[in-house]
Order: C-alpha cells, then structure tokens, then sequence
C-alpha cells in the first residue's frame, strides 16, 4: 500500500539533459575524490545470514592513508629499504613558504637517517640553502633532546603516517613515538575532541578510525534488523536519533517505538499515540529548569505530527503526553524543532506554522506554497527552509514569518530536502534528479543560485534525504540507498535489495544507515562491527 500523503505531488513532465542548458555554468568544486567511481553493494540474504557483496569490485580505490599495516613493520626492514632520504622528506620544500611542520618533519628525519645515509645527505646540503645546512646540524644532534621536548616537536607532526615513519627509524624513537599524549592530541585534531585522558586507547581508537574510514571507502557494512518480533504492524515512516546507541520510530500503526541499535531490540512502545498514522517525529532539549528542590531539570521533548491533523508533544523517557496542538486543517507532514522552545511544523494544508511547545501559541502561519508542504529543514538561527509539491523551496525568517525568497525546481513537485552546512540545499521529488542550490555569500542576505542538477540514478520517487559531516544519504520507493560526497556532488555507494518495498526514512551516524519502510523492517548498516563502542559518540 503506497503512502496515503504522497499522491498529491506533481507528476512532472519527462526530463531531458535539454532543459538543464541553462545551469551549464554552475558545478560543484571538483576534488580528486570527483573521480571516484560509484561501488555498488548487493544486501545478500542466505542461510539465515544478511551480508553484503560488492558487485564492481575495481570500483574500490587503492589508496593509501598511510596508516596500514606497512607502516607498523619492524624498524630493521624499514630501514634496510632501498631509497634516500628524500624518500621520507624532501628537503627542497624547505625553498618554499616555511612552515614548523616542514622543518620539524625535517628536524627528525635528518637525524634518523644521517648515520645511515651520509653521502645522501651531504648532496642535500649542498643542493639546500644556508638555512638548510643550519637545519641539518641541529638534527644531527637532535636525540639528545629531553624527551618532553622531543614530543612537544611530534605534536607539530600532525598526521599519524609522519609519527609512524618516525617511530620506524629506531628503538629510542619507536617509544616516543607511542606516547599517549601524543595519540590523543593527534586523535582530537584529526577527528573529534576527546574528553577521556590520555591512555593506550588513544592510539588504538585512532587506529579503529582509520578503519571506519577504509570501511566507508569501500561499503564494507554489517547488516542486520532490528528484533523482528517486536517490529511494527504496519509501514515505518520516520525515524529519529534519541542519543549515539538508541532510535524512536513512528509508523502507520500509530505506536512509537524506541530501539537499542546494539542489541536491536525494543526498548519501549507507546502505542495510540494519535489517531490517525503518525508521518514525523523530531526532539527537542528545552534548556534547564529548576525544580521546587532547587536543582535543575532538563527534561527532553519530542513532537510528532500525524494525518490526523494533530501534533502531540512528549515527555522523555516516559513518553507522557505534554500538550496537543491542533492548529493544521490536514496531515502534518514534518516537524523541525527551530530551538528549545518553537516548533515549525508543514502541513498537506498547504501551511507552515510556528509555535511555542510552552503553551502551544502560534507566532506565525507560513503561507506561500499552494501543494502540500513536504520538508521542512532549519538552515540557521533565524531562517528555516521548506519543499512543497509545487516545485518550489521557500525560505523563512523565523521572527517576522516573511518569506525571504522562493527558489523554483527544475525538476518538478518535491518530496523531500536537507540543507547541509547552512550553505547548500539539496532536494528531491518525482523525478529521478537532485537539485543542489548554493549560498553564493554567508550573510542572512544570501542569493541562492542552482549549483548543479544531478540524475541521482534513483528510478522512482525520491522520499527521504539525511546527511552528517560531508556525506549525504538518499533513499525512495526503488528501495535503493546512496551515499554522497556532499562536496562534489557523486555518488560513492549504492546499496541494494535491503528492503522488500518502499524506503520512507534514513538516518545517517557517523558509523552506521538506520533505514525503514513499508515492509515494517528497520534494517541497520554498522560500518563499526566489531570495533570501539566510542566511535558512535
């Protein structure tokens, strides 16, 4: 059974490469990943097991990162390699502009490799300039060096491959190279802050990240479903995050649902929550309050929005019901929480309506679009961001409810959107083609110009777009799910046969896909199987 609120949209007329002429002129920044070629990933089912298969195998690119398991060999076979010293640094880009990593990455390897290469390194000083003879004479001296000292230089070494090419030179540099200040400072500018001190996880969390990264590169997934037995009666329309290990999904049977993606099983089902099928679901953090003890609260809120008109907010954890806003003559179709007091919720009634989870008082009521209103995404403070069937992306000021300008699809009705670093819009509908538009200045003044339309390859209705930190996640009713490098516009994978019908939702985590759809299952995709839990955070 198809999705009852979709059968409004326009059925737009045929597309061909004709009617994009006019954006000739505008493309996405090409990168040297622009040349990766799309790895298309068959989900297998056999035997009782889910796997995936890669079915263009030399689509996998051969790079190196420069932390595979060649640079942890044994420091006498990397030092009995053929080669000279500019192997490991050349010393000519000392010529160029000077930076402290260059001359520290000289200040080490000149050293490590001076009593075995002397004659290469005379015939770079003499090729170098006085300040590289000067350079040349404080590494030779340069394992005499107070150890603190000694690492405080790493650090400037900002990339695990140089710290490793160091570590491989000798035993006396083999441990300081290992030290777990050092891995954790290079894990937290790498990747993420971490707020654990220093320990010997540093080095083996920064290791199972580059890992995450190589499985990434290649769609090397664990698949699996969430407990079958207490899965949905009817189709999964949305889903949402509750933290780095828990989802809440709402379907057509009415009951909402919370599920732990470690164990995949059912946390907690609140069932009836509306009476008609809930469509969206979005959370909320109000910020702290004091209770009548004097200490503070911070509770959670969720709203979720259904085809009976109604939007109901909740309490977290218990799911208790806080207030019911009835203001929408027609399904509520998605739901954006602009910050921790206002919602802005679209509705097939044609209307966006801005309001306070408080007291459930309306600020503003959007008019503009004449189809149903799809998506609606927030793209700063204060302007919000809406898709409609009619083939238009509105943009609105959340304190006046202006609309501050309109942007017309070439690819006719939309179904759905996401707005990426507050500067790029992506949408999708009917056809089977993305449209990209671009910020082209970062004032609240902003012009939007279409950057590109991409055939996205995707052969039916486009429903669901999600993204995180430069990749961005497709899935319709082809049941197919894409990945994209949201810089250059192309596809990296393509996942196929997971699901048994329409796909209505996706998430994107930094290690997995949560996808779901109308065969009721909530299929996950972890690309950390197997390595640290911390890599979810």
């Amino acid at each position: 059974m198809s999705a009852p609120f979709l059968t409004f949209l326009n059925i737009p007329t045929p597309l061909h490469q004709d009617d994009f002429n006019t954006h000739d002129e505008y493309h996405l920044p090409e990168s040297p990943s622009s040349l990766t070629t799309t790895t298309y990933i068959a989900i297998v089912s056999r035997h009782g097991k889910t796997f995936t298969k890669v079915l263009n195998p030399s689509s996998i690119a051969n790079t190196s990162d420069g932390f595979s398991s060649s640079s942890l060999r044994g420091r006498k076979r990397a030092l009995s390699g053929s080669g000279n010293a500019s192997s490991f640094f050349n010393p000519l880009l000392l010529k160029q502009s000077s930076s402290l990593q260059k001359k520290t990455k000289f200040f080490l390897f000149s050293w490590s490799l001076s009593s075995k290469r002397n004659n290469s390194i005379e015939q770079q000083q003499r090729r170098s300039s006085n300040e590289l003879t000067s350079l040349t004479t404080t590494g030779c001296s340069f394992h005499k060096l107070p150890t603190e000292i000694l690492i405080r230089i790493l650090h400037h070494l900002n990339t695990a491959a140089n710290v490793l090419q160091v570590a491989q030179t000798s035993r006396y540099f083999y441990n300081i190279c290992y030290d777990h200040h050092l891995w954790h400072q290079l894990f937290s500018k790498q990747y993420y802050p971490l707020l654990t001190p220093p320990s010997e996880q540093c080095f083996n969390l920064y290791k199972d990240h580059v890992e995450l990264d190589k499985r990434w590169a290649r769609g090397d997934a664990h698949v699996s479903y969430m407990n079958n037995e207490d899965e949905h009666d009817d189709s999964v329309y949305a889903t949402a995050w509750i933290n780095s290990q828990t989802i809440a999904t709402v379907s057509r049977d009415r009951s909402i649902k919370l599920w732990d993606i470690e164990t995949r099983n059912c946390l907690f089902t609140r069932k009836d929550a509306h009476q008609g099928s809930i469509l969206c679901l979005t959370l909320m953090q109000p910020q702290q309050e004091e209770d009548t003890g004097g200490d503070k609260k911070n509770e959670i809120y969720a709203v979720t929005g259904s085809s009976d008109s109604t939007c109901i907010v909740w309490s977290l954890p218990n799911w208790n019901q806080v207030r019911q806003f009835s203001a929408h003559t027609h399904s509520v179709l998605s739901v954006l929480a602009i910050n921790d007091a206002m919602v802005a919720t679209a509705s097939r009634d044609t209307t966006i309506q801005i309001w306070r989870i408080t007291d459930g008082k309306v600020c503003h009521v959007l008019r503009g679009h004449t189809e149903a209103v799809n998506a609606v995404k927030q793209l700063d403070n204060q302007r919000i961001v809406s898709a409609s069937g009619d083939g238009t992306v509105k943009i609105w000021c959340t304190k006046t409810g202006v609309c501050l300008e309109t942007l017309t699809s070439d690819i006719g009705g939309l179904s759905c959107m996401q707005v990426i670093n507050n500067r790029t819009i992506w949408a999708g509908g009917l056809s089977s083609h993305i449209q990209i538009w671009e910020s082209i200045t970062a004032t609240n003044d902003s012009v939007w110009k279409t950057a590109t339309v991409i055939n996205s390859g995707h052969t039916n209705l486009l429903r669901t777009i999600d993204s995180l930190k430069g990749k961005v996640i497709t899935a319709g009713y082809d049941r197919v799910i894409k990945v994209w490098d949201s810089e250059t516009g192309k596809c990296l994978l393509n996942f196929q046969s997971g699901h048994t019908s329409k796909i209505f939702s996706v998430l994107l985590g930094r290690t997995n896909i949560i996808s779901a759809g109308h065969d009721k299952r909530i299929m996950v995709l972890d690309f950390a199987h197997q390595l640290s839990k911390e890599l979810a955070r």
